[in-house]
């Protein structure tokens, strides 16, 4: 956003003694603290950032070797005058927008603040410093600020956490059986993925409800919390990782970049989604259907339908999670019989008892999972472990009857999912994230 950003550190005056020869220079420019300690005096200057509300100036301080939080301020000028005891320091420049979001930091600066006397009483360090800074490629890491669930700096989706447990669902070897499936605790996002928090990691909005003529927003709805659509399985993905890499942790997914080489080989594999090539338009390369999990990894990825359906029924034992009663549906989501044939801002309807909105309607959402058919095999934590080449989605979107696309729910009824191959892009489907504990 504001390119290199070039940190001055301008060293002023230093000294040091007991009974200083020249008391007025250094009555000026250096203090006295309140344990008689000579305090030296130091502006920090910088360029770039024109267009920066404010800045924000972080200094720490090296103690025994390791840096602690010194001074946090705001300043709305180029410079920051600090005063500051002999040592070593680093410090760093975060601007602000006129929306009140922090741009890409600065890197750490180090600096050092020494006290020496020559012979003469004339003090050795009264040099300019010049310190240039790469502002591109630094993560932008903060408190998210959530409002209505979704942060105001970034526009990222409050997690809920959702516990461990087990899941029955309908047994994909076994015709009319049921299977235990058993989970781990994780966090779940609240709504599905927002167009303004996709455009805001992605650059672009694919949607088909993009508020064009004919693609309005319903009267008092806002326009950007509308749910991302027309989004592929591969896009979704790319999306995890990238806003992962946003918020600092590692990213979910990685891609094999030898077709057809040893899968044992960990160095054939790369999270960097810009080492992945061109976004499939069909389902005819393979290496995009080798994504896998990086193991350890902490960052975003699309639920797993187990995680999906456990987390959708909260709970519950009855054929919606908020009862057997049909009628009610449309307190709880957006579908063909209320929706106007358009997508709504999230949040609107009343969220299941794990405080999860949208689960019914508005969107379907993509699952990690590839497609489980009748004679595959599923894993104990519900994970497919066959490549068909089709992608599971979950739940009903506002086009939807109540008798498709997973409003009925597996483990009560048998439902229907809406497998797809990764490459389609559909008007009535997104993605909901989650995290691992």
């Amino acid at each position: 956003m504001i390119g290199i950003l070039t940190i001055f550190l301008w060293t002023i005056f230093v000294g040091c003694f007991s009974v200083p020869l020249v008391p007025e220079p250094l009555d000026r420019l250096n203090e006295i603290n309140e344990n008689n300690e000579t305090q030296f005096k130091r502006r920090l200057v910088w360029s770039g950032g024109e267009n920066a509300l404010h800045f924000a100036v972080e200094i720490e301080k090296s103690v025994n070797g390791s840096y602690s939080n010194y001074l946090n301020e705001q300043t709305t000028k180029n410079f920051f005058d600090v005063s500051l005891l002999p040592g070593v320091y680093r410090f760093r420049i975060i601007p602000y927008d006129i929306l009140g979001r922090p741009a890409e930091s600065s890197r750490w600066a180090q600096f050092e603040i020494r006290s020496t006397i020559s012979r003469d009483n004339i003090f050795s360090e009264n040099s300019i410093e010049e310190i240039s800074l790469a502002m591109d490629n630094i993560t932008s890491i903060h408190t998210h600020v959530y409002e209505n669930g979704i942060c105001k700096i970034c526009f990222s989706i409050e997690m809920v956490q959702i516990p461990g447990g087990t899941i029955l669902m309908d047994s994909k070897e076994d015709v009319g059986s049921q299977q235990t499936i058993t989970l781990a605790s994780f966090r779940m996002s609240k709504f599905p993925v927002t167009q303004e928090l996709y455009q805001e990691v992605m650059g672009t909005n694919p949607s088909r409800h993009n508020g064009g003529v004919g693609r309005e927003p319903a009267a008092g709805e806002i326009q950007s919390r509308r749910p991302v659509d027309s989004v592929s399985w591969y896009e979704a993905i790319i999306f995890c990782n990238k806003l992962s890499i946003k918020e600092g942790l590692t990213p979910a997914y990685e891609m094999t970049i030898e077709y057809g080489g040893n899968l044992e080989d960990r160095s054939i594999f790369s999270s960097d989604t810009s080492t992945w090539g061109a976004v499939p338009t069909s389902n005819n390369d393979p290496r995009w259907n080798y994504i896998a999990i990086v193991p350890g990894s902490t960052g975003y990825r699309l639920t797993t339908e187990a995680q999906w359906e456990y987390a959708c029924r909260a709970g519950s034992a009855t054929i919606y999670y908020f009862g057997d009663n049909e009628s009610e549906l449309v307190n709880y989501a957006w579908y063909s019989v209320n929706s106007n044939n358009r997508t709504h801002q999230v949040g609107l309807k009343t969220p299941n008892a794990f405080g999860l909105y949208d689960m019914y309607g508005n969107v379907s959402e993509w699952c990690w999972d590839l497609a489980k058919y009748f004679g595959f095999t599923i894993s104990s934590d519900g994970r497919n472990t066959i490549e068909t080449g089709y992608r599971v989605r979950r739940g009903g979107s506002y086009s939807s009857s109540t008798n498709i696309y997973g409003f009925q729910l597996s483990g009560t009824i048998d439902s229907i999912t809406a497998d797809a191959l990764p490459h389609r892009k559909d008007f009535n489907v997104g993605f909901r994230l989650v995290l691992p504990d």
